[in-house]
């Protein structure tokens, strides 16, 4: 009965705390709300209830919040372009003022209510600018100010506008901004999800140009990220999406060329290989005044030419002057950029059904890939079902989008590689009474086919166009891990609450791509045990030892004792006399030669300028501009984790055991005492330096790149290089001892071999991570990297911390590099591993067979030895009167053998017994 009671009253201890923490709650909610001004109903507050929240947005929003009773509802659920976009939310607030997002975001936070944000609901992913029946939907329509500075050079506009609008209120200032090609897009999931204008190739990206985000964060907190003020929120926001707030203005760059020649022409489905054969020719050689847009459809292409400035027909799109026209639907044609917007925009692409579309990224490098997408579309569009309509618009992209890129504003997080490319667009519109699993099936297909076979050609491209990027996609993770690991940690810091990752209804959220990420990559974990950081020693404990076993002179009065004792104690002062004078010698010795390093000196040209010479690490520091701990483990050879350090005036490179000291007109190079094969590591980097540095075909491109940075390139390529070199080594010998673990007669000697591999394989994957590693701090520090350009800043022309394209590219390219050599020694393991399993199995097996051999045997042997014992029994010379039997040897005979074999069957069919249990 008291351990009843016990139960109970624990049971009513849990409970009255469960009450008071839900009161608490509730009390600190209510007088959240009364702060902002929201008066509560008699009722108790519901948390995560869309039907409640919306009865107080009701209250304080009446002006701008609608219900599925209000006569504008249906309005603004037909806003969303497509179809399957068209849900019932609970209800929709269409705020007009920063102020009133605050105040909105904030009461959603509090009630732990689901939302979604839609600006023009051109989003075709639903959920995404859009939600049911459980959430509320912000609708931004409202936010729609234009405005223009007295300069004309910024445009501040809202996130509600469509670019029609925009477009109409520039014309009569002669000037535009980077906007959408099509009239009734939204600004701001456009400029979010970056943004592809009517010549994306000439001016970049949407979102680069601009220069100022209002934005309300989850807090309720209203700022305005730029450059300058909260420049890391400026940053994440430039390929970070919606992880951080909601966007209320937009200050954009406007652009003054608005002359421009276009014309807009279809071709039949028949000449379409021809005009993408043309389209690739044209990519790889682009004017980058020009524009070529390729829409194909099922029966016929449309192709769109445009050409900055009043010109006669542009040598540019010569490529495509054969090609026969279907028709022509505007004539070349001089005339300006609102004109060709406000005109060719407003006769894009309407759904009046379901929409779904994806795409992905390849390089360019000549027509076969592209004829290939080409036709994998015509029999992805025949396949579908009547009704279904699949379009394919392949948008070439050229290397000056990515440099303007990563130039104007700061730059973007997007991840883009400089290399001629097409981000692909594979887009379907369908009536709702298709089945949809069938129609997105037959598309994700292709997506897949694609994918894998630009894969196989070495053409794919990880960038995913946000604002054509499907449900499933993942852009933020194709981004890069280093930027997505950014985007994450700034939206940590504006939204440390995660609403906009918790309470936010679909959208590509950082936390979730992160999440995947992490369990994609095979990490290894360092741990660390009872490391205190510093070495004690303790003085042994006295312990009460039996005297049993034991010499104590007081106990054993006895004399030789004495003596004994005399000599042990002798012997023990000796050593440790010798013990003092060794460890004062060798002290000595480290002090006479502290901190002394051998080192070459290389000039300009790569030439070896002075082979050795010695200086301590304080001189050496001094004379090139270091601290003295800069260099505290420059001589270590066990001190492998590279690391590159950038100062003012040098750089310095740790890569394992090369390491070097960088200036505007030197090199010195550290000489360790190691292995003769690692000084190949060494000869390595001094020839292929000395290729970069020298004139001659070696050197190419490199030679527009200041002296430090040639030098820091042929550094991370010989390191890479040896990297690359042993790992091609290693998988050979792994690939031979694989195929030599399907032979019998060695299998011994392969499971040894493979665990030697496996040593020295991990060995491997770590250098290559820890060099990884070195790449990603470098490349996350703009004012390192801005930095490392030590000739301009020695010419007194120091670069900006966002100035340092060069840099990044280097670095990047040795970054991904490295990163495939690391996952290809992942993937080698793995297969070691489990052939090493395999191995083991097959050698359980024979120890197991042999170990019932061996009880078999021993069984039979048993039942013999019985029988052979009691014949023997019956041979001794006693009286038994078997001689007087004439069968009497017969029977005993038979006797021992049917015994025999009785005790050798009862033990086998025990041991089968035993063997068939399951533990």
């Amino acid at each position: 009965m008291a351990k009843i009671t016990s139960i109970i009253g624990v049971l009513m201890g849990v409970l009255a705390t469960v009450i008071a923490t839900s009161i608490k709650t509730r009390s600190s909610a209510a007088a959240a709300l009364s702060s902002l001004g929201v008066s509560l109903p008699a009722d108790d507050i519901l948390f995560g209830h869309a039907g409640y929240t919306c009865s107080l947005l009701n209250r304080v929003f009446s002006n701008e919040t609608f219900t599925v009773t209000s006569p504008y509802y249906d309005v603004l659920i037909d806003e969303a372009w497509s179809q399957n976009c068209r849900l019932n939310a609970s209800c929709i607030v269409t705020p007009d003022s920063a102020q009133e997002v605050s105040r909105l975001l904030q009461i959603l936070a509090i009630l732990e209510t689901k939302f979604a944000i839609r600006s023009g609901g051109h989003n075709t992913n639903p959920g995404f600018s859009s939600i049911g029946r459980h959430g509320v939907l912000i609708a931004l329509e409202k936010l729609n100010t234009i405005s223009i500075n007295a300069d004309r050079g910024t445009v501040t506009i809202g996130p509600g506008n469509k670019w029609g609008a925009v477009y109409k209120y520039l014309q009569p200032y002669n000037v535009t901004v980077l906007g959408g090609r099509e009239v009734d897009v939204g600004v701001g999931g456009y400029i979010l999800g970056g943004g592809l204008s009517a010549f994306y190739n000439t001016h970049g990206l949407a979102i680069d140009s601009v220069t100022r985000f209002q934005v309300v964060l989850p807090n309720g907190k209203i700022v305005d990220a730029t450059q300058t003020e909260h420049a890391d929120l400026y940053k994440g926001l430039k390929g970070g999406l919606n992880n951080f707030g909601i966007v209320t203005e937009y200050d954009l760059t406007t652009n003054t060329g608005i002359d421009i020649y276009y014309e807009l022409s279809t071709y039949t489905a028949a000449n379409t290989p021809a005009v993408l054969e043309a389209y690739a020719k044209y990519l790889l050689d682009a004017d980058i005044n020009s524009n070529v847009e390729i829409q194909i459809n099922p029966t016929y292409t449309l192709v769109f030419y445009g050409y900055l400035g009043h010109v006669p027909t542009p040598a540019a799109f010569g490529p495509f002057s054969g090609i026969p026209v279907a028709s022509t639907l505007y004539p070349p044609t001089n005339g300006s950029l609102s004109e060709l917007l406000l005109t060719i925009g407003s006769a894009g692409l309407t759904s009046d059904g379901v929409s779904y579309g994806v795409t992905f990224t390849f390089k360019v490098t000549g027509t076969k890939f592209l004829q290939e997408t080409f036709s994998a579309y015509l029999e992805a569009a025949a396949s579908l079902p009547s009704g279904a309509v699949l379009s394919y618009v392949p948008q070439g992209v050229i290397p000056n989008l990515v440099a303007q890129g990563k130039t104007q504003n700061g730059g973007n997080l997007l991840g883009l590689e400089a290399t001629t490319q097409i981000w692909a667009n594979i887009f379907v519109q369908f009536p709702e009474t298709l089945s949809q699993s069938v129609v997105t099936g037959t598309v994700d297909s292709v997506l897949a086919n694609l994918t894998s076979s630009a894969k196989s050609q070495g053409l794919f491209l990880p960038y995913i166009f946000v604002n054509d990027g499907g449900p499933n996609q993942k852009p933020l993770r194709s981004f890069g891990e280093i930027n997505l690991r950014y985007i994450d940690t700034v939206a940590k810091k504006y939204d440390p609450k995660r609403i906009m990752q918790n309470l936010q209804n679909l959208a590509y959220f950082v936390s979730k791509e992160l999440e995947r990420l992490s369990k994609c990559t095979n990490t290894p974990k360092c741990h660390t045990h009872g490391l205190s950081g510093s070495l004690r020693l303790r003085q042994p404990k006295t312990q009460n030892i039996p005297s049993r076993g034991r010499r104590e002179i007081i106990t054993l009065p006895n004399k030789s004792h004495h003596v004994i004792q005399e000599r042990d104690m002798k012997k023990e002062a000796t050593f440790n006399q010798k013990v003092f004078n060794l460890s004062l010698a060798l002290s000595q010795s480290r002090i006479n030669d502290a901190t002394e390093l051998r080192c070459m000196v290389l000039d300009l040209d790569g030439s070896i300028k002075e082979s050795e010479t010695r200086g301590t690490r304080d001189d050496l520091a001094k004379e090139w501009g270091l601290d003295g701990r800069d260099l505290r483990n420059v001589d270590l050879v066990s001190e492998g984790i590279p690391h590159l350090l950038v100062r003012p005036s040098v750089i310095f490179i740790s890569m394992f055991t090369l390491r070097l000291l960088v200036r505007a007109h030197g090199v010195l190079l550290f000489l360790l005492p190691i292995e003769d094969c690692h000084v190949k590591v060494q000869d390595v980097f001094m020839t292929d330096l000395q290729s970069r540095l020298q004139p001659g075909p070696g050197s190419g491109l490199l030679a527009k790149l200041p002296f430090e940075l040639r030098v820091v390139d042929a550094a991370l390529a010989s390191v890479i290089a040896t990297l690359e070199a042993e790992h091609l080594l290693i998988r050979q010998e792994v690939e031979d001892s694989l195929r030599d673990s399907t032979r019998e007669d060695v299998v011994y000697s392969v499971l040894r071999g493979l665990q030697d591999h496996r040593k020295r394989l991990v060995a491997i994957q770590q250098r290559a991570r820890q060099f990884r590693s070195a790449l990603r701090e470098i490349l996350e520090n703009d004012e390192d990297m801005a930095t490392m350009y030590l000739t301009d800043r020695q010419a007194g022309q120091p670069h900006e911390v966002e100035d340092h394209l060069e840099v990044e590219y280097l670095l990047e390219a040795y970054y991904k590099n490295t990163d495939a050599i690391a996952e290809s020694e992942s993937a080698l393991l793995g297969d070691l591993e489990r052939t090493t399993e395999t191995i083991q199995s097959i050698l359980d097996v024979r120890r197991n067979q042999i170990l019932v051999f061996e009880a078999q045997l021993e069984i039979c042997m048993l039942g013999f030895a019985v029988s052979t014992f009691v014949a023997g029994l019956f041979g001794m010379n006693v009286a038994n009167f078997f001689e007087e039997s004439t069968s009497a040897f017969a029977i005993l005979v038979l006797a021992c053998v049917m015994g025999t074999v009785t005790i050798a069957k009862y033990g086998l069919w025990k041991l089968n017994k035993f063997r068939k249990l399951r533990f």
